[in-house]
């Protein structure tokens, strides 16, 4: 205890300036300009009769409980971090969880509705082919029928076959356009 502890020499003054115990070193070193410097037998003498040196085991026993309070408040504290880190780590995967289940409505919402548009898409579709091949029939039919008048009436007939085809056609035209 008497020692130094940066270079291991005999403590033997007191820097006031500083409030430090020196050994020579360390006043050559770091304490040549300070202005008071005491001699440590001169400062001990009388020292074991002084109420401040007799008070001092209380004193560290009072710090050492504050010490130890301290330490179990500490300890305490390490429990309740860690059980709220567990808590914080539950509600995470707890929303995480949430989170999946509404996205997991979301796209079975979302694949109903694709599914229904395109059944609609596909009806559709299925009545233009069906418009398209009953359409293109009836044209061909109409021409053909066309070719095919023959007799006294042939001018008259080829005249309602023409209207009724340009009907037709109109018709058709109009599905095109669409």
């Amino acid at each position: 205890m008497d020692r130094c502890a940066q270079h291991d020499k005999e403590l033997e003054v007191h820097c006031d300036d500083h409030q430090e115990l020196c050994c020579s070193v360390c006043v050559a070193l770091n304490h040549r300009l300070c202005s008071s410097i005491s001699h440590l037998p001169d400062l001990a003498r009388g020292f074991l009769s002084t109420s401040e040196f007799k008070q001092l085991p209380a004193a560290v026993d009072k710090m050492k409980s504050r010490l130890d309070e301290l330490k179990n408040e500490r300890i305490k504290d390490q429990g309740t971090l860690y059980d709220s880190y567990k808590n914080i780590i539950d509600d995470i995967k707890a929303l995480r969880k949430e989170i999946n289940q509404i996205l997991d409505k979301l796209e079975k919402k979302t694949v109903k509705q694709l599914d229904n548009m395109i059944e609609d898409l596909e009806k559709s579709i299925k009545d233009d082919l069906e418009t398209f091949a009953r359409m293109h029939d009836q044209l061909s039919t109409m021409i053909e029928k066309l070719k095919q008048i023959t007799g006294k009436n042939k001018e008259c007939s080829s005249y309602i076959g023409f209207r009724i085809c340009q009907s037709k056609l109109s018709e058709a035209n109009g599905l095109v356009q669409e």
